[in-house]
């Protein structure tokens, strides 16, 4: 089995490298996935490589059969990383420069995919080779807790001296692109109400419960109501996941404390209409989302923190814009991690399908 690199940056770094077979709606082992991790920088080395999951794990264990190749760039993030690291900025850019080469010296049909900074750096290279006409149209793309479409999505075209970064916006593309986004990823799911302080510390911890689990997410469990697609003018098309979160991050220290999950689901009760609140989940805003008892961004549980963590799956609601009343699945004992979406086994033949595109050339 190879395993994954995962470290996400939260405060300290926790992210993912991620060796991934994904090709979407292709037989197993037909096609190459070009896969470019989250950050990880000097810091990385210390993190163990089966972490946050490994190749069978990656979205459900849906693609674990394809050729993989992951893609060498310092996915660094200065100085959190490493006092010599470079800053996201030139990080982004390099991998973006390895990630064009690779996908032009590589025969298809490709998948790229790339997860936190890695998808940041998928997204900016899907702008430039949209401009080559010798890339298929049916090459896919998989972007998994972009910063870009989260905590960056109020900072379109503001550079950030620090990070020597200026976010942008997901680029329009003749590509199928599929966009996963996990319910109170700090990174990735974007909160409208930033004084809801209780949306905030739940988002902190999603940095450290959620995020480095999201290459993990089934999407075969998502529901049909929490996938949007949309057609641009040249012919790609653009799905969003949403993946609900089963259990909220912000009680996940007591249920790792030991504390009765029939308390600590009560807790959850209370406080998540509050925490919802603070987000605007009506369906022509983005992703859509929902709320109920327990449910998810993606999945099942995990059996414990080392384990990759699932989500379950709620419906959507009436497109109000007001917090949105999931339904979730039967309450079950808590998980040493936010569950996100039923992970599957290895072996299995069942992918999500780019809308329009069979992954092939």
């Amino acid at each position: 089995m190879i395993s994954l690199k995962a470290t996400a940056t939260t405060g300290l770094v926790l992210s993912t490298l991620i060796a991934a077979g994904v090709a979407l709606a292709a037989p197993a082992g037909s096609a190459t996935v070009l896969f470019a991790g989250g950050t990880s920088g000097t810091l990385g080395r210390l993190i163990p490589d089966d972490l946050f999951g490994t190749r069978a794990s990656c979205l459900g264990g849906a693609y674990s059969g394809d050729e993989f190749s992951v893609v060498d760039y310092p996915a660094s993030l200065w100085p959190i990383t490493g006092l010599c690291d470079p800053a996201i900025g030139t990080s982004v850019d390099i991998g973006t420069a390895h990630l064009i080469a690779a996908v032009k010296s590589t025969p298809g049909p490709l998948v790229v995919a790339g997860v936190s900074q890695g998808a940041m750096v998928v997204q900016d290279a899907a702008a430039v080779l949209n401009e080559d006409p010798t890339v298929p149209s049916s090459t896919t793309f998989i972007i998994i807790g972009d910063p870009n479409l989260g905590a960056g999505k109020g900072l379109y075209g503001i550079t950030l001296p620090i990070l020597d970064y200026t976010p942008r916006p997901l680029p329009e593309t003749r590509f199928s692109t599929l966009v996963i986004v996990n319910e109170y990823d700090g990174w990735a799911d974007p909160i409208a109400h930033p004084w809801n302080l209780l949306t905030g510390l739940n988002a902190l911890m999603a940095l450290i419960y959620v995020h480095p689990y999201a290459h993990n997410s089934d999407l075969s469990t998502v529901p049909p109501q929490n996938v949007v697609t949309v057609t641009n003018g040249q012919g790609g098309t653009t799905s969003t996941y949403f993946v609900p979160t089963e259990q909220l991050p912000l009680t996940m220290p007591l249920r790792q404390l030991g504390l009765p999950a029939e308390f600590v689901d009560g807790v959850d009760d209370v406080l998540r209409p509050i925490i919802d609140a603070g987000y605007d989940r009506a369906p022509t805003a983005g992703p859509v989302a929902t709320t109920g008892k327990r449910p998810t961004a993606v999945g099942a549980v995990s059996r414990r923190l080392r384990e990759t963590p699932t989500a379950a799956s709620r419906p959507l609601d009436g497109g109000t814009g007001n917090a949105p009343q999931i339904a979730r699945t039967p309450r079950r004992d808590g998980p040493a991690a936010p569950a996100t979406a039923s992970a599957r086994t290895a072996d299995s033949s069942s992918r999500p399908v780019a809308a329009g595109r069979s992954g092939r050339r």
